[in-house]
């Protein structure tokens, strides 16, 4: 959290959930729970990776872009105590949010990224 909050653009950053009247842009960070990510030949953990996700949010695709590679250039490489962040590819692109209706019947645009602390 406290590494986006340099966001150049000062876009507002939410921990889990999001006011019922957002401002746009905006990045929602949601904590995903531990895997196993390494197991012994008897299947005991070995490592757990510690992983965020980010949904950026906003009224246009150029908007949700630009955060998204401001979150990107505050967090590749940073480090979480003594660890290394690192994001961790997927395909998602920019979409629409149909779930959500603004004045007028636009829809918000979102992407997604995921984070992940390397031990």
């Amino acid at each position: 959290m406290a590494l986006l909050a340099t966001l150049p653009s000062k876009a507002p950053v939410h921990k889990g959930t999001v006011p019922a009247n957002p401002t746009f842009p905006y990045v929602l960070v949601t904590r995903v729970i531990p895997y196993a990510s390494e197991r012994s030949l008897n299947r005991t953990v070995h490592a757990r990776t510690n992983r965020w996700l980010l949904t950026i949010a906003g009224l246009n695709d150029t908007s949700v872009g630009i955060i998204a590679e401001q979150c990107q250039q505050v967090l590749e490489g940073a480090r979480v105590g003594g660890q290394r962040l690192e994001e961790i590819p997927n395909r998602i692109g920019i979409e629409p949010d149909l779930d959500v209706t603004l004045t007028g019947g636009a829809h918000p645009l979102f992407t997604k990224q995921e984070w992940r602390v390397m031990s």
